[in-house]
């Protein structure tokens, strides 16, 4: 299977000093992930123009690329991975479980850990992301639309509780991301 083409939209764009460089803030669905980048150009000798760029940041340096190359590993799963007639995964789920991720970085950017216990395929097309804490567990599911879901687990004195939910919003799992680890 060829891998998809990389596109990008440009989102942000800054002179700096003489104009030989930009600050562009790329995004790109379904592998690019937001981050910022020099682009300098140049002209040598001969009068041949050359482009590098550099990153200014490490937008994902608190997610192990592993996760990244997993999202990308399932969205080349072809129809019927299961071998039970399950769909391939959207790149809509894909690109937003990245989203969501980068999301979490830019949220707690001086926590530490905050990887996802497991990343792992769904049948109907979508992504699930799992995290666990001392206390509490926590499903994330990214439908093949992009919407999410999710089931909290918590371990009582008493017993365990479930709190299922529909339709939450990133910003509520982001939440929830939170109070699994930092309960």
């Amino acid at each position: 299977m060829v891998p998809p083409v990389q596109t990008y939209q440009r989102q942000d764009v800054d002179t700096i000093g003489a104009g030989d460089q930009r600050i562009l803030n790329l995004v790109g669905p379904p592998a690019a992930t937001p981050g910022t980048f020099t682009i300098t150009t140049s002209m040598d000798r001969e009068g041949s123009n050359a482009v590098s760029w550099h990153p200014q940041r490490a937008a994902l340096a608190a997610f192990p690329l592993s996760y990244y190359q997993r999202l990308t590993e399932l969205s080349m799963l072809q129809a019927d991975w299961d071998s039970y007639g399950a769909l391939p995964i959207s790149d809509r789920a894909v690109d937003r479980a990245r989203r969501f991720l980068f999301e979490l970085v830019q949220e707690f950017p001086e926590a530490g850990d905050i990887s996802p216990y497991t990343v792992a395929p769904l049948p109907h097309g979508g992504v699930q992301l799992e995290w666990r804490g001392p206390q509490k567990a926590l499903e994330i599911e990214i439908d093949a639309a992009g919407r999410f879901s999710s089931l909290l687990v918590e371990d009582h004195e008493t017993g365990r509780t479930y709190d299922e939910r529909g339709r939450v919003s990133a910003a509520a799992a982001v939440d929830l991301v939170s109070a699994v680890l930092w309960a």
